[in-house]
């Protein structure tokens, strides 16, 4: 076993002073601390063992002939055994430790003339003070020269210099492209023609029946943001919409469209559809995928009776319009739409509300004339947005008060015209259904924006078909 330990103290203090100006005093101590620890232990174990076995047999007769046996038997065992155990441990411990501690003192004497001191000045805050009060002072110069510079038209007018210049050194058609520039810069009007110019080419227009397919080189023109298509034979949209993902507006109404392609749901950026007046069957559950649609119409369908669950995914839409439809109830998926504020569902078959009407917290007004209510919910009156909600009344037994003496939700009872027989008269007119119908959503509009500037509702109302013989 070694064990060995050194220890090194070394200390070393130096001070130098000048009088009166600079003192520095620098301390200096070194510490090593060395310690080894060596174990040695050896374990050595020899076994020998050695056996041995002798046995000797003399057999001997002596008769007529002489005869001699000898037997000899040696058995030897020899064992060794040799153990051998070295255990070194070996510890080195190595500590060194440096301390160094300088103190600088430094006195200044000088006199602040410019602060009208006279005394010795000992301590450097007033000295960080003054440096820091004159570089304020320059930042506030420097900020009052950089609004003059940028409310100046130096800068512009160099900008255009610098252009001009540069455009000697460009050929002819990056010089032209470069003078539009400069034209466009100095003339806002022409910005705005421009921008103008710019918007027209991302809508698509359509009208007449004479157009019965799309143009071919539609397709390429996915940087469309707006399609407004009205009154022509195209019986179905293209499946090549899913290429137009700037879409932002579908305007297609009365073009008699069967359906509406599954490639719909990948217009992530649409914003509004109307397929008003067409002949759709159903609603395809991809379009629930148009997460940023705001406003869906869907009047005058005929054929459509109920909405696929997956449109409760519209979680922005705010106007839904599903008048002069087959609708039995409120769809379901209905229900959920969380920001729909203007709800249309005239003309259709409706017999009841669903109880859980005041899902729809944020509706504000509401459509149900030309159906054949008979009872309104009492959650009716948890619709705390609600102002104003129209229905037919003819088959009305029963309505909440708190919708009926609210000041603040103008409720309009239509009554339709009972002179049954001029209805039967003005059929015979050979007038079209579907402008007929258009005239008459016009007339109802027009009527209840009236209604919503005056302070008080009216008691009934009596609708006159705009079809009678007056």
């Amino acid at each position: 076993m070694i064990h060995l330990s050194i220890t090194i103290n070394l200390s070393i203090t130096f001070n130098l002073s000048i009088p009166s100006k600079l003192s520095i005093m620098i301390h200096l101590s070194i510490t090593i601390d060395l310690s080894i620890t060596i174990h040695f232990t050896i374990n050595l174990s020899i076994t020998f063992n050695l056996s041995v076995t002798i046995h000797l047999t003399i057999n001997l007769s002596i008769m007529t002939n002489l005869s001699i046996t000898i037997v000899l038997s040696i058995t030897i065992h020899f064992t060794i055994t040799i153990n051998l155990s070295i255990t070194i441990n070996l510890t080195l411990t190595f500590n060194l430790s440096i301390t160094i501690h300088i103190t600088i003192n430094l006195t200044i004497m000088m006199k602040a003339e410019r602060i009208s001191l006279n005394t010795p000045v000992y301590d450097l805050s007033v000295i960080r003070d003054l440096w820091e009060g004159r570089v304020r002072k320059y930042k506030q110069r420097q900020k009052k020269e950089d609004e003059r510079v940028s409310k100046s038209a130096l800068a512009r007018v160099n900008q255009q210099w610098q252009n001009r210049i540069a455009c000697r050194k460009l050929k002819s058609a990056e010089t032209t492209a470069l003078h539009q520039y400069l034209e466009r810069s100095t003339h806002p009007l022409s910005r705005e023609r421009d921008r103008d110019a710019e918007s027209k080419r991302l809508i698509f227009e359509m009208n007449g029946e004479k157009w019965m397919k799309l143009p071919e080189d539609l397709q390429f023109m996915t940087y469309l943001q707006e399609w407004h298509i009205h009154g022509t034979r195209i019986p179905e949209i293209p499946s090549f919409i899913e290429s137009f993902l700037d879409l932002r507006v579908l305007d297609v109404p009365k073009n008699g469209l069967t359906r509406i392609p599954v490639e719909i749901g990948k217009l992530h950026n649409l914003r509004e559809l109307n397929v008003n007046y067409n002949k759709l069957r159903s609603i395809p559950p991809e379009l629930g995928d148009c997460e940023n649609l705001e406003r869906l119409e869907m009047t005058a369908n005929s054929n459509l009776t109920e909405l696929p669950f997956e449109l409760s995914n519209l979680k922005k839409l705010k106007y839904l319009d599903l008048a002069e439809n087959k609708f039995g109830s409120i769809p379901i998926c209905v229900l959920r739409m969380e920001k729909l504020t203007c709800l249309d569902i005239s003309k259709n078959s409706l017999r009841d509300l669903p109880e859980d009407i005041d899902r729809l917290e944020a509706l504000e007004t509401l459509f149900l004339h030309k159906n054949a209510v008979q009872y309104v919910p009492m959650s009716m009156k948890n619709l705390i947005h609600l102002k104003m909600m129209v229905i037919s009344a003819d088959d009305l037994k029963s309505i909440p008060s708190q919708l009926v003496d609210n000041p603040r939700i103008k409720l309009i009872r239509l009554y339709d015209n009972p002179l049954k027989e001029f209805k039967d008269v003005s059929s015979e007119r050979s007038v079209d259904a579907e402008a007929q119908d258009t005239e008459e959503k016009e007339f109802m509009k027009t009527y209840i924006e009236t209604l919503q500037d005056r302070e008080m509702q009216p008691t009934y109302t009596t609708k006159v078909s705009l079809s009678c013989l007056l």
